[in-house]
């Protein structure tokens, strides 16, 4: 299926823009004279792909909450999505949604469909729109699920706003000790080979640094992409993640609020998949698949091995070793009154609220760090170069 645009003439003065679902011009051509109107030009809309891998979550959480109003409103599935065609303004989602629209009218279920696009539509997501279509429920589980997405989108925002004042000031005086490196200090090794002058040591490392760096500047650009490359290579291998994974949480600070904000996503998304009546070990097969870290990925392996044996959740989780015990204690009441998932939903806005201080307090002692650090490497450098001129001045 393509999209064409046209535009038409309806009655005496007024005048329509739009877009028209069709596999060929000729069918589009018919749909368009079908609904009354004078056409006057149509053509294929060219798309960004026919079949996208990248969807932003940001266009993810739109198409959700855009479908999840049109089916509250009483709207079917394809005539929302036909309709969401037409309005969407995101260049990716106008071939991923006539896919979508073609699966669906072949026979397919919403969520049957959604699973041709693993690198899209998570587990998560087709796993709740199954369930909505089994109950009924799909415009009430798409609404879910766009909640969902926007406090994920809304905590990765924070992360980024958080974290761009340090990457700007690391940028920053990044850039100045190359300028530095690169310009100014050969200019000043020029003059002072005129004068004869007998530099400092510090001043005579940092010219030989800059005379390395002048000449072999291609050199520490390939050398800092053979780098990136290799760290990519690295942690392909399951074993590396691995170590890594249990090393970021054994970090002073920092690995206690990674802890926190990997418990705090398993609770949030475990509390949405059991309102919504999902089994626990089903949830939990999406857990495993959702999780990125690998020593919770294997803490949940053996949670719902114990589960398929007959042994609670919270002793479960105790077993593993990874979760505190305030949150097992949390569980066990969640377990033994039913309300599992009203509690590990309590949980989870427990842990955002304790995560995002966490975060702005470590960030309002690294900005202050990192200042000091730019400023002294700097000042060094600045110093080195004027040590020699202040040493000709006292000879003049």
């Amino acid at each position: 299926m393509s999209l064409f645009v046209y535009k038409a003439k309806k009655g005496i003065d007024e005048f329509l823009d739009g877009q028209i679902e069709a596999s060929t011009k000729q069918e589009a051509l018919s749909k368009v004279d079908s609904l009354g109107l004078f056409l006057i030009s149509i053509e294929e809309k060219k798309l960004f792909s026919k079949n996208p891998d990248k969807v932003y979550l940001k266009e993810i959480l739109e198409f959700t909450n855009q479908l999840s109003v049109l089916m509250n409103s009483g709207s079917t599935l394809v005539n929302s999505l036909n309709t969401l065609i037409i309005e969407t303004e995101q260049p990716r989602l106008n071939p991923l949604i006539i896919n979508i629209v073609s699966g669906v009218k072949e026979g397919n279920s919403f969520s049957q469909t959604l699973k041709n696009y693993p690198k899209i539509f998570s587990e998560l997501y087709v796993s709740l729109v199954e369930v909505g279509e089994t109950s009924g429920t799909l415009g009430e589980n798409l609404m879910r699920i766009g909640e969902f997405l926007e406090e994920e989108l809304d905590f990765k925002t924070n992360l980024v706003s958080i974290a761009t004042y340090p990457l700007l000031i690391l940028t920053v005086g990044f850039l100045t000790v190359l300028v530095l490196l690169k310009f100014v200090i050969p200019k000043l090794v020029d003059i002072f080979q005129e004068i004869e002058q007998t530099l400092p040591v510090s001043t005579a490392c940092l010219v030989y640094i800059s005379g390395i760096f002048s000449k072999y500047w291609y050199v520490f650009i390939g050398l800092m992409v053979l780098f990136v490359f290799g760290i990519k290579k690295y942690f392909q291998n399951a074993k590396n993640k691995l170590k890594w994974d249990r090393h970021k949480l054994s970090i002073t600070v920092i690995g206690g609020v990674l802890k926190k904000i990997e418990i705090g996503r398993l609770a949030r998304t475990l509390a949405i998949l059991l309102k919504n009546g999902v089994s626990i070990s089903r949830a939990l097969v999406i857990l495993e698949f959702t999780t990125p870290n690998l020593i919770f990925r294997q803490a949940i392996c053996e949670i719902k091995g114990q589960i398929n044996e007959g042994a609670s959740l919270n002793s479960a989780m105790k077993n593993t070793g990874v979760f505190p015990m305030g949150f097992i204690n949390a569980v066990t009441v969640g377990e033994d009154s039913g309300i599992l998932g009203e509690v590990l939903e309590s949980l989870s806005l427990s842990y955002k609220k304790d995560i995002d201080r966490k975060i702005k307090n470590l960030m309002t002692i690294l900005e202050p760090l990192l200042i000091i650090g730019l400023g002294l490497i700097i000042g060094f450098v600045v110093l080195s170069m004027l040590l020699p001129i202040f040493k000709i001045d006292f000879n003049f």
